[in-house]
């Protein structure tokens, strides 16, 4: 496969928003989702607390797609998230130059392929 074929999302959103990202990712035939937990501020208007900044709790989604379909998935992430808004997060859609131990749906490892190097 060629290095064009897949990119990378990453969702940086409030950790309460995650389970509707997950529900897009499997209404659109996604294989899986990475979650990482983090802290985020926005520093333009970040809301504080007796002078001291609140931090809320931010989750970071990590997904593989097919580059055919990844802009549109980003933005039906942006529009259900309705991330135009300042301070609701962001997605990303990233060039991947190799994918190493990914195989995507419907091709099974060892089906004359390794399945540990799309690229």
């Amino acid at each position: 496969m060629s290095t064009d074929a897949y990119r990378m999302l990453v969702a940086i959103i409030d950790d309460l928003l995650t389970p509707k990202v997950v529900d897009i990712v499997q209404r659109v035939g996604g294989q899986a989702t990475t979650v990482v937990r983090g802290r985020g501020r926005n520093l333009i208007a970040s809301p504080t607390f007796l002078g001291m900044p609140i931090e809320g709790q931010r989750e970071l989604l990590y997904l593989v797609v097919e580059a055919d379909r990844a802009h549109a998935i980003a933005r039906e992430i942006r529009d259900a998230l309705d991330l135009d808004r300042p301070g609701q997060g962001m997605v990303l859609v990233v060039d991947l130059d190799a994918v190493y131990g990914f195989v995507p749906a419907g091709r099974e490892a060892g089906s004359g392929s390794t399945g540990d190097d799309v690229t």
